[in-house]
């Protein structure tokens, strides 16, 4: 694709010429950060061999927000977009660690406790599970629930194992 001096030009040319062209010609130099924000969120949250589906998640994302996006407002594309962004990678990282929370909000909810859990010592004593319960105003048992949680889908066990065969190879 030709080159821009600005990612921004291929969006004002996307809504210019109705052409998804100049969008997947954004795509093409914007794929290596995409692939680092991909790698970001896989570590951060422990789903190695995820980074395809992560990355997949990002970019009809990124796809959804052009929908929503608003020239006029005179915010560039890669700012506007990362809300929706992520909101696709938290919804496949919901539904594939298998969580039982039904939607969105309450894994938003689950986040925000496990934000203040770590910032305030990663302790599960009534102390902390007070601090908490009063900064977001909820129910004392419903905070400790969502740590019990959020504890139980950050322990990953790796299920990978090796086999040989008679040489001792990997296969």
């Amino acid at each position: 694709p030709p080159k821009k001096r600005d990612l921004q030009e291929y969006i004002v040319l996307y809504f210019a010429e109705k052409d998804e062209t100049y969008f997947s010609w954004f795509l093409h130099y914007y794929e290596r950060i995409v692939n680092d924000k991909a790698i970001g969120i896989v570590q951060d949250y422990a789903m190695y061999g995820h980074f395809l589906d992560i990355k997949q998640a990002y970019v009809i994302g990124m796809y959804k927000a052009l929908f929503e996006y608003d020239l006029s407002r005179n915010v560039p594309f890669v700012v506007f977009k990362e809300y929706s962004a992520m909101r696709e990678v938290h919804e496949y990282i919901r539904t594939m660690r298998g969580l039982t929370i039904q939607s969105n909000d309450e894994y938003l909810r689950l986040r925000k406790v496990m934000r203040l859990y770590r910032e305030y010592g990663e302790k599960t004593d009534d102390a902390t599970v007070q601090r908490i319960t009063d900064k977001l105003a909820e129910k004392h048992e419903l905070i400790k629930e969502l740590i019990a949680a959020g504890l139980r889908n950050t322990q990953f066990i790796d299920f990978y194992r090796k086999y040989a065969d008679e040489d001792s190879e990997e296969s």
